[in-house]
């Protein structure tokens, strides 16, 4: 299945919507913010073989794993399990339980519903907070976007329902459109603003 919106795409649209927002949400602007509003604004994805995220998935969830594996070890053999290996711990698990969740169910299911949105977010927050806002932002434009394709997103999944603005099909002059358009505005805003990475 080829998406209507390209993982480039989506990751302009969301450093965009992420840069029109920051002073709205006082958010700094920075190499992190921004590394956290690519990740989000791929993340849906996870449930497509063919995405630009999926396409790292199998590796993304070993490496998981080894960390989570080596944070335990850490704690059952030198007993240097703290809080902040807790937290890290357990947002790994929630990020690999909802990447396994949205391979299982589909495309545009768990991963493109308010519950994928709000279980990716979860562990993103406990795990790694510097990121969470860009990733949320990211996030929500990944989805916000998919509402164009004529294939719906399941919403209120597990709730039967699927909603879409049916303005565009997979590929083609949509998915370039936006995305020239996004970099046009991202230009704009940022010599406009005067922003710079810190």
């Amino acid at each position: 299945m080829v998406p209507c919106v390209t993982g480039k795409t989506h990751a302009a649209v969301g450093i965009v919507s992420a840069a029109a927002l920051s002073s709205t949400l006082s958010v700094r602007l920075s190499f992190v913010f921004f590394i956290g509003v690519v990740i989000g604004s791929l993340a849906p994805d996870i449930d497509l073989d063919n995405s630009t995220i999926s396409k790292y998935l199998n590796k993304i969830i070993i490496v998981l794993f080894v960390i989570l594996l080596i944070i335990l070890c850490a704690h059952l053999k030198f007993d240097a399990y703290n809080l902040q290996n807790h937290f890290i711990s357990s947002g790994l698990f929630v990020i690999s339980l909802a990447s396994l969740i949205s391979r299982v169910t589909g495309h545009r299911m768990f991963s493109h519903s308010l519950l994928g949105f709000g279980t990716f977010s979860y562990g993103v927050y406990i795990m790694c907070r510097p990121i969470f806002t860009g990733f949320v932002i990211g996030y929500v434009s990944h989805i916000l976007i998919d509402l164009l394709n004529y294939q719906g997103e399941a919403l209120i999944f597990p709730f039967r329902g699927s909603y879409s603005f049916k303005l565009c099909k997979a590929g083609g002059i949509v998915d370039k459109s936006i995305l020239v358009i996004s970099m046009i505005v991202f230009i704009n805003l940022m010599e406009r603003m005067k922003w710079t990475l810190q």
